[in-house]
């Protein structure tokens, strides 16, 4: 080894060794929320594809009818079961108490109900219902303990039951049926019917 070598090596012996600095914490932190920005991003990005911005993926629901102007008993014409719906309650035209149209036993439920068979295509989705000109579909339950087989249910009752029941005076509602599928096309039935809810 030569002096020039050697001296050298022992120069860098005798340096002092640098102290290496400790990754700082915000670097860290600035690290996390920039992978948090991108995730808001992306996510942002595909709910604007999954439900599109006004483009022909929208779906827009139709209206859901109320009853036609009654006759002179204020009821009007009382609702033909030929479809979907077979039956509803109260009944059109009569008068039932507040009391009544509470669910005070889940397997009878109160309210306004329709009872429904699906006929082998349709499903709860389906249905929909308005009471006094209101859609209230989201606030309905179904009973499906008229069903052979209630996972797989030919028949079922869709209920509108507020806790409080119903309040006084004349009540409008409708059912309508429709392939969520089609919901350009009209509606497969409509069924409204009238009545009295008393103190």
């Amino acid at each position: 080894m030569s002096r020039k070598t050697k001296r050298n090596l022992e120069r860098k012996a005798q340096r002092r060794p640098t102290q290496r600095r400790q990754p700082s914490q915000m670097r860290y932190v600035l690290t996390g929320v920039g992978v948090l920005a991108i995730g808001g991003l992306i996510f942002a990005g595909a709910m604007a594809l999954g439900f599109g911005s006004g483009g022909d993926d929208d779906i827009e629901l139709p209206d859901v009818p109320t009853v036609a102007p009654g006759d002179d008993d204020g009821f009007g014409d009382p609702p033909t079961f030929d479809g979907y719906v077979v039956g509803v309650s109260p009944g059109h035209g009569e008068t039932v108490t507040q009391e009544e149209t509470r669910t005070e036993d889940e397997s009878e439920p109160g309210g306004v109900c329709a009872d429904v068979e699906f006929g082998g295509e349709a499903t709860g989705n389906w249905f929909r219902m308005a009471v006094d000109g209101e859609e209230v579909t989201q606030q309905t339950i179904w009973d499906l303990t008229a069903a052979d087989d209630p996972q797989a249910p030919d028949a079922g009752t869709l209920c509108f039951d507020p806790p409080e029941g119903l309040p006084p005076g004349t009540v409008d509602a409708a059912v309508s049926v429709q392939d969520p599928a089609n919901f350009d096309q009209e509606p497969r039935e409509v069924v409204s019917w009238t009545f009295e809810v008393v103190d």
